[in-house]
């Protein structure tokens, strides 16, 4: 392992349920036995060694070029400033980030329960009296739903709207709360990475974009089970 690596662990079900993903949990590594991460306790370096006894195993996603003395310098600097801002994890920004494929589905289910209720009724009764219920929810969670499922995801678009319009400043999402990904993120972005330009999406990324990204950028993936296990098998 080595500055800029990164590495992604699958312990937290419950995430990986929430983004349809197998990881659930990212973090960037500041040197050969540090890694810096987002946890509900903080941001904060952790040894590798106290990850592998936290999560058993992790994947290792090797940068193809080490950083130069410059970005690494920048990679600590950045993480330091991070560390000393002293930020909270953020529970609602994460869970958001999973959020739009969730309530995407939900509404797309009852679009066409409701819908198919209607027809159904329609055809039972020979009148769309009985249907109209059906069909207003129908449209609501088409034209109402989707849409808002889609912007969950997407906090610093919708601050934005809100701030053009003025809104209660309680409605706008803290992004000084940052969670495991956005971190990731974040100081690939100051160290010169392509993640987030290969990205280039609107919504928060998740643990599972991370690894997609690594993946699509042809970094080297090994399975790491103890730190002595440097040369583990490449995943597939």
């Amino acid at each position: 392992m080595k500055a800029g690596d990164i590495i992604a662990t699958k312990n937290n079900k419950f995430i990986k349920f929430a983004t349809f993903g197998t990881w659930s949990h990212v973090g960037i590594a500041l040197n050969e036995q540090e890694i810096l991460e987002a946890t509900p306790d903080g941001i904060k370096p952790i040894n590798i060694d106290e990850i592998l006894e936290r999560d058993k195993e992790l994947l290792l996603l090797e940068r193809p070029v080490a950083l130069s003395e410059k970005q690494i310098d920048i990679l600590n600097n950045k993480s330091t400033e991070l560390i000393n801002r002293k930020l909270k994890y953020g529970h609602l920004r994460a869970a958001y980030s999973g959020a739009p494929h969730i309530f995407h589905n939900i509404f797309t289910f009852l679009s066409l329960l409701c819908l198919s209720g209607a027809i159904f009724l329609y055809y039972l009764n020979e009148s769309v009296e009985h249907s109209y219920t059906l069909l207003l929810l129908s449209v609501f969670s088409n034209f109402v739903g989707i849409p808002f499922a889609k912007s969950t995801g997407t906090v610093r678009q919708t601050n934005k709207f809100l701030e053009k319009i003025n809104a209660p400043k309680f409605l706008l999402t803290d992004l000084d709360k940052m969670f495991c990904s956005q971190v990731v993120e974040d100081l690939d972005k100051h160290i010169g990475g392509n993640i987030s330009i290969l990205l280039g999406r609107s919504h928060e990324l998740r643990p599972k974009d991370i690894v997609i990204a690594c993946e699509e950028l042809e970094w080297k993936s090994k399975n790491i089970t103890s730190v002595s296990n440097a040369t583990a098998k490449s995943c597939a």
